[in-house]
């Protein structure tokens, strides 16, 4: 009681992530910078993207799905299982491994 813990604040991410921003005022919160450190990350992760298929069309595109896809699939998990192939929120390892393969095969890339 009174302590959040990162599973807490992982659940609160999955369970609330993108109420952050889809609301009415996006637009407001984006120019006050809100969306930074999102921003940030997706940014990180599509110049890795980059890093290993310098071709790549697009890389911010591809990084926001993985990012989203990462937090989606883990809340349908837990909710709504019948929409996912993860049945149970606790299967990290098949998710992380979807993911994976996710990105290999969009950068036609082997791992």
């Amino acid at each position: 009681p009174g302590v959040i813990t990162k599973y807490d604040l992982r659940e609160l991410v999955i369970n609330e992530g993108s109420k952050a921003y889809f609301h009415a005022q996006v637009d407001e919160d984006n120019a006050k910078r809100f969306f930074a450190p999102y921003k940030s990350i997706t940014a990180l992760l599509a110049n890795m993207i980059l890093a290993v298929k310098p071709d790549e069309k697009y890389p911010l595109a591809l990084a926001t799905t993985i990012i989203e896809m990462a937090h989606s699939l883990k809340y349908y998990a837990k909710h709504l299982p019948a929409l996912t192939d993860f049945p149970h929120e606790t299967d990290q390892v098949k998710l992380d491994d979807f993911l994976l393969q996710l990105l290999y095969n969009s950068l036609k890339i082997k791992p």
